[in-house]
């Protein structure tokens, strides 16, 4: 061994077919070759591979712990090649759990969701209270909303709209007419929206008919969704 720097503590040259180090795991809990680092900067086991050949060949299963491994997790590199544990990030909140009236030229931001189906890769995220879902990690997300509404008055007709905002700026917006004493109408918006993590997610809907307008309170007609797909 040797801790001088650039120095080399154990080398070899390996033949055809031959091994420069060799090491044996002969008994359970025993381990055949083992790098340990000690201070930050270093590398326990480094790999180089020159052109056309492997760096790391492995026969067998692979275990990397200590860097937030959980069960379903998928292995992921940041711009520099650093691989972490990284869940399925997704959300998704259903039906309405109070009468939800909406008044005339008047953006409501929906945070009266009943039912939370899921939250997957990081809990936590979304406030009930304020109706805004934090983004856990930075991505490329699809977010999906429906909004089910009622007829207006005998008075009120024009449109009804869902919009996805970002930290308060509208990004994305879907619009349906909304006739008065009419059957009710239905509002989707959908987009896949490039998103840092720590962006607050809101989902607001408006109309522009005549007073106030109720949205439908049916199961499975109003819901949110947001999932990370790259």
């Amino acid at each position: 061994s040797s801790s001088n720097p650039g120095s080399v503590g154990v080398g070899a040259i390996a033949g055809t077919g031959g091994y420069s180090v060799w090491g044996a795991a002969a008994t359970a809990g025993s381990t055949g070759i083992l790098g340990q680092t000690y201070t930050p900067g270093t590398n326990a086991v480094l790999a180089i591979g020159s052109p056309g050949a492997t760096a790391l060949l492995t026969s067998g299963a692979v275990q990397m712990v200590g860097n937030g491994e959980a069960n379903g997790y998928v292995l992921t590199s940041d711009a520099a090649g650093v691989a972490t544990w990284q869940g399925n990030v997704s959300f998704r909140v259903r039906d309405i759990s109070i009468p939800v009236n909406v008044p005339l030229f008047t953006y409501v931001t929906m945070n009266q969701w009943a039912t939370i189906d899921y939250e997957n890769g990081s809990t936590g995220n979304y406030n009930p209270l304020t109706g805004e879902y934090t983004v856990p990690q930075t991505g490329v997300y699809k977010v999906d909303a429906q909004i089910a509404w009622v007829a207006p008055g005998a008075t009120g007709s024009g449109y009804a709209g869902v919009d996805i905002f970002v930290n308060g700026i509208q990004q994305v917006y879907g619009i349906n007419s909304l006739y008065a004493m009419g059957a009710g109408t239905g509002n989707r918006v959908g987009s896949d929206i490039a998103l840092n993590a720590g962006d607050l997610v809101t989902i607001r809907i408006f109309h522009n008919t005549s007073g106030s307008v109720p949205l439908a309170n049916t199961p499975n007609l109003n819901y949110w969704s947001i999932h990370k797909v790259k």
